[in-house]
């Protein structure tokens, strides 16, 4: 039984084999860092995702009303 606060997950093989090199890419001492790092990671590309389609959409709006002081 893992200590309090804690879980246990099961992984493939070969998950678990990259999940090691990645650490050791990134210089981590436990998977469990580079599981944070993915999950933070994760995060920040979503965030730019939600970022980028309201950059999208502000575009979109400014290029309306620049149309719409041309017409004027």
């Amino acid at each position: 039984m893992p200590p309090k606060g804690y879980r246990h997950v099961s992984l493939r093989e070969n998950l678990y084999k990259k999940l090691e090199e990645l650490a050791s890419e990134l210089g981590f001492t436990s998977l469990n860092d580079v599981v944070a790092y993915i999950l933070e990671s994760y995060n920040v590309v979503v965030a730019m995702g939600t970022l980028d389609e309201k950059l999208s959409k502000i575009i979109s709006m400014l290029s309306e009303l620049k149309g719409a002081g041309k017409k004027s």
